[in-house]
């Protein structure tokens, strides 16, 4: 029931005299009284599961179909399929004739599981996963679900597109057909391992990465009847380090060489050569912190918060004539 049920609603009311004529929208407003879920899907009914909790004098409580002129009582634990798109009402639990006083302890307890018409139409949104910070979550859309929204890739102007300018879109224009589906597809790969990370540890989920990318392929540009896959990936990102298909360790190894080469070379470029040894932020740019007010002062040891005291104005001109000495050298050679 639960697959094809998409929401529940618990209803708990207390008793009432026997007498009384107080409905049970006082205690549970719309749900209580007439209505019809009009939400709900005409092809799956609605579960009814009632279990009120009274002395065995009283009576439980009912629910009426209004078009059918029926009604059960829920005497102990009850369940039932109907359509919730009938007019129904509920009555609450009744204390014995004759009682003045009603047991607090007396309750009309029913659980419902509703079959959202949204959810089988195809046009509920799914709160996916995590973003890549707290400010926002993945949401799967009816334009990435439904088979009559989801554009298909035949060129037609229903392919899902924005006003921010995108490799996907725009990157025919500037990158080969290999570059351009080897790119996205191990895009794709990093955003799928990146959802996959937020499943608990103890489900150990690996993803054969290479088997991804070679589940991919597109048309040769020059022959139609000729197919290719997307080149294996050695450095591709793995769910979890512990993963016998994990490439850590030569993803760790690259980061080490490229942080190697880039002090290397940052060495010989003016303004740079002291901010690399400072472990500053890339020379030339900097990035204003979340929050920050105009004005604030930036971090030490970026570049714009270099001042050309007389310490930072020996570095720089030091910087500058190994610079020259390697030119020259260069240009004699």
């Amino acid at each position: 029931m639960v697959t094809v049920t998409s929401s529940a609603q618990k209803n708990l009311a207390g008793a009432i005299k026997n007498d009384s004529e107080v409905g049970l929208e006082v205690q549970m407003t719309r749900s209580g009284g007439k209505h019809r879920d009009i939400r709900d899907s005409p092809i799956i009914p609605s579960a009814f599961f009632g279990n009120s909790r009274a002395p065995a004098d009283y009576e439980g409580g009912r629910i009426h179909f209004l078009e059918l002129g029926l009604y059960a009582r829920l005497i102990g634990p009850t369940f039932f399929l109907f359509s919730g798109l009938y007019s129904h009402a509920g009555t609450a639990a009744r204390a014995p004739p004759g009682a003045t006083t009603v047991s607090k302890t007396a309750i009309r307890d029913v659980l419902i599981l509703y079959p959202s018409s949204f959810y089988h139409d195809g046009r509920a949104s799914f709160t996916f996963a995590a973003g890549v910070d707290q400010s926002w979550a993945r949401q799967l859309r009816p334009e990435h679900t439904h088979p009559k929204s989801v554009a298909r890739y035949d060129g037609s102007k229903n392919r899902l597109d924005c006003n921010e300018t995108n490799f996907v879109r725009d990157g025919p224009g500037i990158m080969s057909r290999p570059s351009l589906m080897n790119f996205a597809g191990r895009g794709l790969l990093q955003d799928t391992v990146s959802v996959l990370r937020q499943i608990p540890g103890v489900y150990k989920v690996q993803v054969a990465q290479n088997d991804y990318l070679h589940s991919i392929s597109y048309e040769d540009e020059n022959d139609p009847q000729i197919r290719h896959t997307l080149d294996e990936w050695p450095l591709a990102p793995s769910v979890a380090s512990e993963d016998p298909l994990s490439n850590d360790a030569a993803r760790a190894k690259a980061v080490k060489d490229y942080d190697a080469l880039r002090a290397h070379e940052a060495a010989s470029i003016p303004f740079c050569r002291h901010v690399e040894a400072e472990k500053a932020r890339p020379c030339g740019r900097t990035r204003k912190g979340k929050g920050k007010r105009a004005g604030s002062p930036v971090e030490e040891g970026s570049v714009s918060s270099l001042r050309f005291t007389a310490g930072a104005a020996q570095k720089t001109l030091l910087a500058y004539k190994i610079l020259l000495k390697k030119r020259t050298k260069l240009v004699l050679w």
